[in-house]
């Protein structure tokens, strides 16, 4: 179990195992993995402003929106 001061160094460095529940068993796509992380990555950024809305953090766990694009536009909710 991780709080964010731990985690944050981890999915910034994209270190998937060093988080992912070991009882998973490498039983998990790692590309969605690292999807979920990177994910989890912005919405515990320092700065409330550069958090994504809930509706965008829906559509990056989908697919449906690109991580990098969330940098450079806002999407209002």
């Amino acid at each position: 179990m991780f709080c964010c001061g731990q985690a944050k160094p981890l999915l910034d460095a994209k270190e998937v195992k060093e988080i992912v529940d070991p009882r998973l068993e490498d039983q998990y796509d790692p590309t969605e993995m690292m999807l979920a992380m990177a994910t989890a990555s912005m919405c515990i950024h320092h700065m409330s402003s550069k958090r994504p809305y809930m509706n965008q953090v829906v559509l990056l766990l989908k697919g449906e929106e690109v991580a990098m694009d969330l940098t450079q536009k806002s999407i209002a909710p």
